[in-house]
């Protein structure tokens, strides 16, 4: 009977020790997963790289997102953007998704294929914490071990306000295609797009935003992404007043990336011609200081380009075309060029234009130029000193293009020419002169002529006069009836406000009979002239002999 029972229990015995076998084969084995993982650069507030290294203390989380386990880690090694990490998963099977975050604590969940945080749509302008979020794919054969990159799922977009006197409280960030900018966001993992839940990113400033000093940059943090019509900030300023910047240009933006707006600006703003430079200068912290420099935002100078520009010497006009992009130059040293604003560069050059004094854009990127030689020339726009063609005018000076006529209009000595575009302009372009109105009682010697609306041509020289582009008749400005020397003048109708430059006789400042070191201004036409620099000289030029102002934005 006793052996029995000792039978029975050694049975009992070896039941109980295959079953702890059983379910000790079954549980599951920790993993050891060598990951090398890299932190990739991206921009900060100030738009300059960031390069993150690990420190020591420093953690990466890491997660399957099959089945959400995770686990975290320090770098074995620190001070590189680059290090080895010695993580340990239980369940981590072939062909699992592996989503690592740094720092370990950031507010990143994961769903899958889908990681979500969020990009917040009030900001201050300054830094903001950036997760960086990097996966791989699991694979049990991996005896290298597995490499992840991070990155921050975050770009950068600067909305630029010119140097002027106003400050600006806060901005608003929108995407002209509707797109969301920031909120809660989600990337996607299989394509590494992002979509998100707010449709703008408003800056507000603990303090106004001062502009008098420099430029200035607005830091917008957004989803990477493309933009297919572009961006729009506008701006608040401290007085309640509103600036937009738009720019409506496909804008595609990857991880750590950014872009800049066009500058934007609430004052007006003045171009100077004269020597080797053009100025860009902000009117009122100019005006405030009698000196240009005060306001000082951009400047071109000629001589820099020697190896295009023969005699890069005695800038005559830079008139702003391209929306403002782009500069049109002339000098009476024979030569044209089509300035970028923003690097500087020449788009397009002709020389050989004997005394040229002003250019104009026609359609179809041709480039008509005045010179006071005695005839006016055509280029195109795609090749530099090509001439098309040439047509006589006496002492030629001015030109300018009315979109509304479809009229080209060119001032010399007292005679005002009207031409079309002929039928084949697109293949065969080709200037038909139309009509020749006497300036004679009016104005004469005329050296300068821009547009102050679509009827009308403001046009000086000995005298002032205005010229309607539908009647193509001379109206004379009383009060200018006996002054010579008018050089350049721009003219505000709203306002009632003139810039121009003079220079005749003593009141010539420059070094030359034709040159000024003042830009002279007045806000009435009514109001009786005076040459003198007390009277009517408003920002002094003193480093230049200058011969043109220009507005280059009212």
């Amino acid at each position: 009977m006793s052996n029995k029972v000792l039978l029975g229990g050694a049975v009992f015995l070896l039941s109980l020790l295959a079953v702890s076998c059983e379910q000790e084969e079954k549980a599951p084995a920790e993993v050891a997963i060598t990951t090398k993982i890299s932190l990739q650069s991206y921009r900060n507030a100030a738009g300059e790289f960031v390069s993150p290294r690990f420190q020591s203390g420093d953690q990466v989380r890491l997660q399957d997102t099959s089945n959400g386990e995770t686990d975290v880690q320090g770098p074995v090694s620190a001070g590189s953007n680059l290090s080895s990490f010695g993580f340990t998963l239980k369940s981590a099977s072939d062909g699992d998704c592996l989503a690592a975050v740094y720092p370990s604590e950031a507010d990143v969940s994961f769903n899958g294929m889908t990681a979500s945080y969020s990009i917040p749509e009030k900001q201050d302008g300054n830094d903001i914490s950036l997760p960086m979020i990097g996966w791989t794919t699991y694979s049990e054969d991996s005896f290298s071990g597995h490499s992840i990159r991070l990155s921050a799922y975050m770009s950068l977009v600067r909305g630029v306000l010119q140097k002027g006197s106003y400050s600006v409280q806060k901005a608003v960030l929108t995407a002209n295609g509707g797109e969301n900018l920031a909120g809660a966001t989600r990337l996607d993992m299989n394509n590494g797009t992002c979509e998100a839940s707010s449709s703008s990113v408003t800056v507000t400033f603990p303090t106004p935003l001062d502009c008098r000093t420099s430029v200035r940059y607005v830091s917008f943090f957004v989803v990477p992404g493309s933009f297919k019509n572009g961006f729009t900030v506008t701006f608040y300023t401290d007085e309640g007043e509103q600036i937009q910047s738009e720019n409506t240009k496909p804008v595609t933006l990857g991880p750590g990336s950014v872009f800049d707006t066009d500058p934007a600006s609430m004052g007006r703003q003045l171009l100077a011609a004269g020597g080797t430079k053009v100025y860009l200068f902000e009117e009122k912290l100019s005006r405030a200081a009698r000196d240009y420099k005060a306001g000082l935002i951009w400047e071109w100078d000629s001589s820099t380009e020697t190896a295009k520009l023969s005699r890069p010497d005695h800038i005559d006009d830079a008139k702003p075309v391209y929306d403002n992009k782009k500069l049109l130059i002339t000098s009476s040293y024979s030569w044209c060029a089509l300035v970028d604003i923003e690097t500087k560069n020449l788009d397009f050059y002709a020389t050989g234009l004997t005394n040229a004094h002003s250019a104009e854009i026609l359609p179809g990127d041709r480039i008509v130029v005045a010179c006071a030689e005695g005839y006016i020339a055509i280029y195109d726009k795609s090749r530099s000193n090509v001439q098309i063609a040439q047509y006589p005018l006496t002492s030629a000076h001015g030109v300018v293009w009315s979109e509304k006529k479809q009229r080209l209009y060119a001032i010399g000595g007292t005679s005002l020419q009207i031409y079309r575009l002929n039928e084949e302009w697109n293949t065969a372009p080709a200037l038909v002169l139309e009509k020749t109105v006497s300036s004679s009682g009016f104005v004469t010697g005329m050296h300068d002529m821009t547009a102050v609306d679509e009827n009308t041509l403001i046009i000086g020289g000995n005298k002032l006069a205005f010229f309607d582009v539908n009647t193509e008749r001379f109206t004379g400005i009383p009060s200018y009836n006996s002054v010579a020397g008018f050089k350049s003048v721009n003219y505000n109708s709203a306002s009632g406000e003139m810039y121009y430059t003079y220079a005749w006789q003593n009141y010539s400042e420059g070094g030359y009979n034709w040159s000024s070191h003042w830009i002279r201004y007045t806000d009435n036409l009514n109001n009786s002239f005076s040459p003198s620099i007390e009277a009517q000289g408003i920002i002094r030029v003193e480093d230049i002999n200058m011969y043109k102002v220009r507005v280059f934005a009212w």
